[in-house]
């Protein structure tokens, strides 16, 4: 991580370290500000700790809307402590300002629109093909779910794997009946599909943190 960090390359952590429900975030574990204390002790400057926020619409589902909140960095060149314990707790203060409970999306929002009829139609076919797979992964899913958080992590793993599978299927059956540029075509437009399908116009729910 310290040489991710010498070389100007970006960390993702989750300083919650677990996924909840929960509307308030959990206390934070200090591995976050050990790990950037312990970078600028190695001679790394200009490190930033930016807290973002993530809010789903509905966190069992795959293709759920996502809000992200991004709030005012932590500078480490300027952290005049070396405690890790008063730089979580900074942290902390920061995530909750971004984290705060209240109606996400108002009603009638859209997040994302798409007028082209084209790309409405590669949605739409995107969808169809990638319905059956889908759902079959995340029945899988649920099955395997412990509570209602892991679901959606599930059915993307498990989503890949039957979308891969169903894939292995349909193409070559395509490419023999109609001939290798139809089954190239064919997977194209599976992909094509799929991409429009996850970035179609759709409206979301009213929802809270």
């Amino acid at each position: 991580m310290i040489e991710e960090m010498r070389h100007g390359g970006a960390v993702l952590v989750f300083p919650e370290g677990k996924s909840h429900n929960d509307p308030e975030i959990a206390p934070l574990k200090t591995g976050l500000a050990r790990a950037a204390l312990r970078a600028r002790e190695a001679g790394v400057r200009d490190i930033r700790i930016v807290p973002i926020g993530i809010t789903f619409e509905n966190k069992a589902e795959p293709d759920t809307a996502i809000l992200a909140q991004v709030g005012d960095p932590i500078e480490m060149d300027d952290w005049p402590g070396s405690d890790p314990r008063q730089l979580t707790e900074a942290i902390a203060a920061r995530l909750r300002i971004i984290s705060l409970t209240g109606d996400i999306f108002p009603s009638g929002h859209h997040a994302m629109s798409h007028r082209n009829a084209l790309i409405r139609l590669a949605a739409w076919w995107g969808r169809t093909m990638h319905k059956i797979p889908l759902q079959l992964a995340r029945r899988q899913a649920t099955r395997l779910s412990a509570d209602a958080g892991e679901p959606a992590m599930y059915t993307m793993t498990l989503g890949l794997g039957a979308i891969i599978v169903s894939y292995l299927i349909e193409v070559p059956i395509v490419w023999l009946l109609f001939g290798w540029i139809a089954g190239l075509l064919f997977l194209a437009s599976l992909i094509t599909g799929a991409y429009w399908a996850a970035y179609a116009d759709h409206s979301p729910k009213r929802s809270r943190i």
